[in-house]
């Protein structure tokens, strides 16, 4: 998922950059099968008068 870029905060990130978080990731969670994380997204929402 990661790797194709799910997310689209990921755009931000090169080929290379992506790839050593990837390596990071694999290395840091090796025994590991399922990562669980907690997201937050902030929304603001107006209305023009």
């Amino acid at each position: 998922m990661v790797q194709n870029r799910y997310m689209s905060l990921l755009s931000t990130f090169d080929d290379e950059q992506l790839a050593l978080g990837l390596n990071e990731m694999e290395q840091k969670y090796a025994q590991q099968s399922i990562l669980k994380f907690s997201d937050r997204f902030v929304f603001i929402t107006a209305s023009k008068p």
